[in-house]
């Protein structure tokens, strides 16, 4: 009988032993490398939000500037349709026509800033 209690020991502590190994071996390292690898796709999520938010903003400025342009091509062609071409960028008109092209652009600039927020 004293074999066979040695034996059943030996098979429980290899059993344990095996057990122990296992885990440390293959589970744990499976366990980690699976939780780097969800850290990484937040972090990828992260990167790639912030840079659509990045491209969104750089957008919504390039189409800010161009209003603002918009806006001061506006204040230009009016005076053109109602004043005196002189030449070279220079023209005559009433201060009536002077005064609606500046209103007409700073509505043009409000415009933009309304629909653009800046």
């Amino acid at each position: 009988m004293k074999i066979n209690t040695k034996i059943i020991v030996i098979i429980i502590a290899s059993i344990v032993t095996l057990s122990i190994a296992y885990y440390f071996i293959i589970v744990l390292p499976q366990y980690n490398q699976n939780k780097i690898d969800i850290q990484q796709q937040k972090i990828d999520i992260e990167y790639a939000e912030k840079l659509q938010e990045r491209k969104a903003e750089a957008s919504r400025s390039l189409d800010f500037e161009m209003c603002m342009i918009g806006a001061r091509e506006t204040y230009w062609n009016y005076v053109k349709l109602n004043g005196t071409d002189l030449g070279e960028r220079e023209y005559r008109a009433t201060a009536l026509v002077w005064s609606d092209a500046a209103k007409r652009q700073k509505n043009a600039e409000n415009t933009c800033v309304l629909k653009y927020g800046k």
